[in-house]
C-alpha cells in the first residue's frame, strides 16, 4: 500500500535496451517499475526499443523534412500522451547504445519536440509540461562514470531533453551490475518502488518560487564557467608536442586539442564514413552554432550546404594540405575566428607553412583513423593553433578561453556520429 501522496500520471517507459532477450536487466528494471507504477494508481505505457522496426536518419533532409516511419509515429503518440517518461538503457562504451540514440533522432523531430523559428532565434520548446527520469546501467562503479568521465553522455541527453521543455530531468545510476549477484539483483529491483515513489511527488518548483534556485544555479554557472575561462586562458600556449602528418604542416604551434573514439568496425568502413558524414545532421551542433551567433552578434547565413564531410569543408574554406591514403587527412585555414562573421582562407600546403601576415590565427586540423583489429578502429581528431602576431595571439586567447567549450563539445558530439554511422555501415554490410 501507498501512503504517500502524489498525483495521478501517465507514464510511459521507454526500454532503450537494444537486446530483446528477456534475461537483460534492463528489461527487468523497466517491468518491475512499470509494476510499482501501476500498483501505485498511474497509467503506464511502454516502448521496447529493440522490438522496433525503423531505419537509421542518415541526411539532414530527412530529419527536418521526412515523415516519421510508422513506428517512431507510434512512439510519439506514447511520448505526447504522457505526463512522465522513463529511460532504461545501458552504458556502452560511455554512451548509450547505438539502437536508443537512433529511435531518439527519430523521435524527438522538428514539428514534434521542437519548433524552428528565425534565423537567430533559439527553438521553441514543444514538450514542455512533462518530467523524465534517466535510468543507466553500467559495469563500472557509478561514482567512477560520474568523477573520471564526467558522466557526459547522460548529460548530453538531460540537456536535450531540457532543449524540449522537458523538467525536471532525475537520473538514477546503477553501476558494478556485471558483479551482480542474486541479493544485489533483487535490490536494484526492489530500488524501482523508490523511484516510484520519488517520481510521483509534484517536482519542488511546483509548489516553490523557482527564482532562487533560478539565481543560485546562475551565479554558480558563472562562476563555474569564469573559473574554466581563467584556468583555460592561463593554460593556453602549454600543448606538447606529438608526432604526426601535422608536424609537417605546423611544427610549432600554441594550442592543441585531442579526442578519439573507439568504433566496432574497420578501418576502412570507419574511414569511408568519416569522409561522407554531415556535420549538420546534428541538432546539438546546430545550438552551439546559433549560440556563437548570439554570443558574438553574427550575421547568421543560411545557405545550402553540399552533402558530406569532405564537400562541406571545401565550402567553408577548408583546404586539404596532407593525407596518408585511407589512413589521415589534415585540413587548413587562415581566418580570424574572433570575428562575429570570420572569412575562411585555405590556401595550398607550401603557401599555409609560408603564411606569416599579422592579425590571422592559422588553423590545421586532422581526421585520423587507426585500425585495432580486422573487425576495430579508432578515429581521432586533432587541433592546432597557431597566431602570426602578439595582438592577434591575445585575440584568440580571449576567443578561445570564452568558447572552447562549444568547441570541444562539437568535436566529441561529431566524433559520436561518426561511430553511429560507422558502426551501422558495417551492420548493414
Amino acid at each position: 500500500m501507498y501512503a504517500y501522496a502524489h498525483a495521478m500520471k501517465r507514464i510511459t517507459i521507454v526500454d532503450g535496451h537494444p537486446d530483446p532477450s528477456e534475461a537483460r536487466l534492463n528489461h527487468a528494471l523497466a517491468s518491475r517499475y512499470a509494476e510499482e507504477a501501476l500498483a501505485a494508481g498511474h497509467e503506464v505505457r511502454r516502448i521496447d526499443v529493440a522490438r522496433l522496426d525503423f531505419p537509421l536518419l542518415r541526411i539532414a533532409d530527412d530529419f527536418y523534412n521526412g515523415e516519421a516511419p510508422h513506428a517512431i509515429r507510434d512512439g510519439q503518440r506514447d511520448i505526447a500522451w504522457a505526463d512522465h517518461l522513463v529511460f532504461f538503457y545501458p552504458l556502452w562504451v560511455g554512451d548509450m547504445p547505438a539502437l536508443l540514440k537512433a529511435f531518439i533522432e527519430q523521435t524527438f523531430r522538428p514539428g514534434f519536440a521542437l519548433a524552428y523559428g528565425g534565423p537567430r532565434q533559439f527553438p521553441k520548446k514543444l514538450l514542455v509540461g512533462k518530467s523524465a527520469r534517466i535510468v543507466v546501467t553500467m559495469g563500472m562503479p557509478a561514482f567512477i562514470y560520474r568523477a573520471y568521465f564526467g558522466a557526459h553522455a547522460l548529460k548530453s541527453i538531460e540537456l536535450n531533453l531540457g532543449m524540449c521543455g522537458i523538467a525536471p530531468v532525475r537520473e538514477t545510476l546503477i553501476g558494478s551490475v556485471m558483479d551482480a549477484n542474486e541479493k544485489r539483483g533483487a535490490k536494484w529491483l526492489d530500488r524501482m518502488a523508490s523511484l516510484v515513489e520519488e517520481d510521483s511527488v509534484p517536482a519542488r518548483h511546483e509548489h516553490f518560487n523557482p527564482i532562487r534556485p533560478l539565481v543560485a544555479t546562475g551565479l554558480f554557472a558563472v562562476a563555474t564557467y569564469a573559473a574554466y575561462a581563467a584556468a583555460t586562458w592561463a593554460g593556453y600556449g602549454r600543448a606538447k608536442r606529438r608526432d604526426s602528418l601535422l608536424d609537417g604542416v605546423m611544427p610549432e604551434y600554441e594550442l592543441r586539442l585531442h579526442h578519439s573514439v573507439h568504433i566496432n568496425a574497420p578501418a576502412g568502413v570507419t574511414f569511408d564514413a568519416m569522409q561522407n558524414m554531415d556535420f549538420e545532421r546534428s541538432p546539438i551542433v546546430q545550438a552551439l552554432f546559433r549560440a556563437r551567433e548570439i554570443v558574438l552578434h553574427a550575421r547568421h547565413v543560411d545557405r545550402p550546404m553540399p552533402t558530406g564531410l569532405l564537400a562541406q569543408l571545401a565550402d567553408l574554406g577548408w583546404t586539404i594540405v596532407a593525407r596518408e591514403a585511407g589512413r589521415e587527412l589534415v585540413f587548413a585555414t587562415i581566418t580570424q575566428p574572433w570575428q562575429a562573421n570570420p572569412v575562411f582562407r585555405g590556401l595550398p600546403s607550401d603557401e599555409f607553412v609560408r603564411f606569416n601576415e599579422p592579425g590571422y590565427a592559422k588553423i590545421a586540423f586532422t581526421l585520423r583513423v587507426d585500425p585495432v583489429d580486422a573487425t576495430k578502429s579508432i578515429a581521432r581528431t586533432e587541433t592546432r593553433v597557431q597566431t602570426t602576431d602578439p595582438v592577434s595571439h591575445d585575440r584568440f586567447r580571449r576567443y578561445w578561453a570564452l568558447l572552447s567549450p562549444g568547441i570541444e563539445l562539437i568535436r566529441r558530439v561529431l566524433l559520436q556520429q561518426l561511430k553511429a554511422e560507422a558502426e551501422s555501415h558495417r551492420a548493414a554490410a
